[in-house]
């Protein structure tokens, strides 16, 4: 049985910065078919889906197994410090279209709009209500003096982005 070479030991100063010599490398993790009948993927773009999993990971002789949680795991859950069960955080991703933008915007009352297209992205302008909302391809701002107004129109852009 051979041994390799050990590395020689390293000298540093508080706040010094380290180059160690670990290879990353990738594993396998097989999954129970009972957690995986429970897996809801969401398609993020063509050809691509993805979905939340809580679960135990167990290792065992360098294979790694995902398990379902145990009952009483999945059944205490997370809490606040009062004792009330906290939901589930949704994650919210992509990018809307401007068609569904403006059609949610009729939907939810809006129904004074001008839409201004760019190369960069949009501005819409609620002209009754004094108010901009500008979309490009990595944000959407909204610009608004009336407080009320403006959490409505966080809602519907809310309403507007695919969520896990």
């Amino acid at each position: 049985m051979g041994c390799g070479q050990e590395p020689s030991p390293l000298t540093y100063k508080q706040g010094d910065i380290l180059s160690l010599p670990v290879k990353r490398q990738f594993e396998t993790v097989q999954m129970e078919p009972a957690l995986a009948d429970t897996l809801e993927p969401i398609e993020v773009k063509p050809g691509a889906a993805v979905s939340m999993v809580t679960a135990e990971l167990v290792a065992r002789d360098n294979k790694f197994i995902l398990k379902p949680l145990p009952k009483e795991a999945r059944r205490l859950g997370k809490r606040r410090p009062d004792g009330s069960l906290l939901w589930r955080k949704p994650y919210i991703f992509g990018s809307p279209s401007l068609h569904v933008i403006v059609d949610t915007l009729k939907q939810h009352g809006f129904s004074s709009l001008k839409v201004e297209e760019s190369e960069q992205g949009a501005i819409i302008h609620l002209v009754k209500e004094d108010s901009l909302i500008q979309v490009d391809g990595t944000s959407t701002h909204i610009k608004c003096d009336n407080e009320d107004v403006r959490l409505r129109l966080r809602d519907v852009m809310l309403r507007c982005l695919k969520q896990l």
